[in-house]
């Protein structure tokens, strides 16, 4: 099961993952039951969500204090 919606989510749009993810569950308690099952490939496919789950809500939080992402030149 855990392997099918890891599937699905390679083939749903990054802006959509949410709707999924409120449905089947977030995509860290996906990566630790993946882990704890010894599913390390379906975990491999979770740490991406996972990150860009966690990138998300960090942009959340600090826009709602104000912050903005900045261009930096090098």
């Amino acid at each position: 099961m855990l392997d099918v919606i890891a599937g699905c989510t390679r083939k749903t749009e990054v802006a959509s993952w949410h709707v999924l993810f409120d449905i089947v569950g977030s995509p860290k308690e996906l990566f630790e039951k993946c882990m704890s099952l010894g599913q390390l490939k379906t975990a491999g496919g979770y740490s991406l969500h996972y990150y860009m789950d966690s990138c998300w809500r960090c942009e959340q939080i600090l826009s709602e204090y104000g912050c903005r992402p900045v261009k930096i030149r090098i």
